[in-house]
Parts: C-alpha cells; structure tokens; sequence
C-alpha cells in the first residue's frame, strides 16, 4: 500500500487508506498480540483516501483531506472510535486539503499545507476544535 496514513492509538498502529484497491481500508496491528497475530482489519473509512493526514486526539483517531481514487481532492474529516470500531464525520475543513501534514497542538487538530484541486500550493492551515466540531 502506498499514500496511506499510520498513527499510534491506544498502544496500536493503525494504517488508513492508500492506494492499490485499499482506498477506504483499515488495518491494525497490536504489537501485544500472539506472535504471528499480524494486521487486523477495522471498520473501513467512510470515504476513499489517498495522500490524507491522520492524527491522534482525545482517544480517537482522525484522518482528514487526501483525495478519491479519481484524484478528486477532500476538505472531509472522519474521527474513529476504537471501542466501537466506528468512523464518523465531523466538521469538514475550510478548503481541499490533499497531500496535507497535520498535528495535535494544544488540544487541537492543525492542518498545514497541501494542494487544492488545481494543485496548488496552500500557504495556510486550518484549526479542528472537537469540543465544539468547529
């Protein structure tokens, strides 16, 4: 798989999306499992994702931005929740965001970055508060 996202939940790495047939997959891999446990499959995404950013914040995982299978770039945020292996989507950002870098800064997801549609260069980020989905 290639274009996926990783992020470290809860003691377990998870791989989102990608490219290859994976677009909307899921995997997980508990390094605390039976030897030979390998990859578990989750809940597949909501959307299909390639060149995302996916970030860890207040015990959920979310993946934002990225782009389709057909290259058609995404402002959509989706947040996961482990317990009932369950994504759901939340405030989108403000403007496309494909090949986005992201980051958790003071109890807040920071999107930074990317290309639009046109394959611009964005100069600027957006703010995710979840307490408010704003």
């Amino acid at each position: 798989m290639y274009f996926a996202s990783v992020a470290w939940l809860r003691g377990r790495l998870y791989l989102t999306g990608g490219n290859g047939g994976h677009d909307k997959q899921v995997l997980c891999w508990d390094p605390a499992a039976k030897p030979g446990a390998g990859w578990r499959r989750m809940a597949d995404l909501l959307v299909v994702r390639r060149t995302h950013a996916a970030v860890v914040l207040g015990g959920a995982l979310y993946v934002l931005g990225g782009t389709t299978s057909g290259g058609v770039g995404l402002a959509s945020v989706e947040r996961y929740d482990p317990d009932q292996d369950k994504w759901l989507a939340v405030a989108p950002m403000s403007t496309v965001r494909n090949n986005v870098a992201a980051a958790v800064l003071d109890g807040r997801i920071i999107a930074v970055g990317g290309e639009d549609n046109g394959s611009n260069i964005l100069r600027s980020c957006d703010s995710y508060d979840p307490g408010t989905d704003k």
